[in-house]
């Protein structure tokens, strides 16, 4: 055992205060107690899997754990879980992280018990005490898109008694401890989902759960006011319905971002979007499959008089990929007619300037001068496994239509 274990921290970091870099990177090389001592702030984030190893790691995070004085410094945690019955037992152990500005949580979850292991994951989370502090929050059910836990198309149309009933029988099918931790059917007005509130300081929410329903937005109903900015969510295609006021559309004032992922096949956002977010500045649609939109791509998207940047996938026109100077003369027509005043950037992923292994994004940019006359400048954006885009040269559409 390694004797400097015994000594205290604040002791090290004295220490350490009196030595030059040279001499701390080979203190730091002794070991991994003595590396983190040494770097700190290299520890920012930690990924919690099943297994042995986690409880073992988690450990010693905690009490007399040798990792115990680095807690504070994680600030990103995410825990994949690969069981239902583990929520209950895994989930409260991040508690060991007081500082957490960012949450990610993988469960695999059936469509029909999704809104009960919602209410169960914020019920834990709320009372821990990194909740108000956290900044960016990640749902995510399951990745097997084709799974039994994939979504169902037709699930947005179930009344409630036909929802309750297929609860019953999900439920029916799982452990006796699964069905203790899920509890009975959650139905939309239970104070169990009403009492639900977002972090204090939540800027982003992602909630990519598969699921036509939109339940996991109304904390935003009853928030007064809300820090949160960016929205990520998934095949929203009803609006969130103020229950106090029926047939009242919901306003979210403070979503300036929103990002649309689309499951079943690329359709044009729904109409209610500049009433449910009225000062949107930021619109990106994505879609699992390869579908695109058509000749109609620009005309289906609902006017949002605030909005500067959209991204959608490369239009697709009778199985052809339309020129750069025909969507300029697209956007231009449009922009005209009063249309996306203030839009600035269109950005467009893959397309004609894909290629195996590599996706592209192109954007447009647009400009207009004191006559009014708009100018179109395009940029070349490749995608890398490191989920940044690298920007390449600017062209015209003339630049681009020539490159085939």
């Amino acid at each position: 055992m390694d004797p400097f274990l015994a000594i205290p921290v604040e002791i090290y970091y004295y220490i350490l205060s009196y030595l030059d870099r040279r001499s701390k990177t080979a203190f730091a090389k002794c070991s991994r107690h003595r590396y983190f001592l040494a770097f700190p702030n290299r520890i920012r984030g930690i990924k919690i899997t099943e297994g042995d190893e986690h409880e073992k790691y988690l450990d010693q995070f905690v009490g007399n754990g040798w990792l115990a004085p680095y807690a504070y410094c994680i600030l990103s945690a995410e825990l994949c879980l690969t069981n239902i019955q583990h929520l209950r037992s895994r989930l409260p152990n991040i508690v060991a992280f007081p500082n957490l500005t960012h949450l990610k949580i993988s469960i695999p979850c059936s469509k029909y018990v999704e809104k009960n292991v919602y209410v169960i994951i914020f019920s834990l989370l709320s009372a821990a005490p990194f909740y108000d502090k956290l900044e960016c929050l990640e749902m995510r059910w399951s990745s097997d898109r084709q799974s039994s836990f994939a979504p169902d198309p037709g699930y947005p149309g179930y009344s409630e008694e036909e929802q309750r009933e297929n609860y019953d029988q999900k439920v029916a099918q799982l452990t006796r401890t699964e069905k203790d931790i899920l509890g009975p059917f959650i139905s939309d007005d239970d104070p169990a989902l009403s009492s639900i509130r977002f972090p204090k300081h939540l800027q982003t929410l992602n909630m990519d759960i598969a699921t036509g329903e939109v339940f996991y937005l109304w904390p935003l109903v009853h928030s007064e006011s809300s820090s949160l900015t960016t929205l990520h969510i998934t095949n929203v295609r009803r609006p969130v319905m103020d229950h106090r006021v029926p047939s009242t559309v919901c306003k979210f004032p403070s979503i300036k971002t929103l990002n649309l992922r689309l499951y079943w096949g690329y359709n044009a956002p729904p109409d209610h979007l500049p009433q449910q977010y009225p000062n949107l500045e930021s619109l990106t649609i994505s879609c699992y499959t390869s579908d695109a939109p058509g000749e109609d791509w620009l005309e289906a998207i609902p006017n949002l008089p605030k909005l500067t940047y959209l991204e959608l996938p490369f239009p697709l026109w009778d199985g052809f990929y339309p020129h750069m100077k025909q969507l300029e003369r697209e956007l231009e027509d449009l922009i005209t007619e009063g249309h996306f005043p203030v839009l600035r950037e269109v950005g467009f992923v893959g397309g004609r300037f894909g290629a195996p292994g590599l996706n592209i994004k192109t954007i447009c940019m647009i400009s207009a001068d004191q006559s009014g006359s708009f100018r179109f400048a395009w940029c070349l954006y490749p995608y890398n496994r490191q989920d940044n885009w690298l920007h390449l040269d600017e062209a015209s559409s003339e630049d681009l239509d020539d490159s085939e």
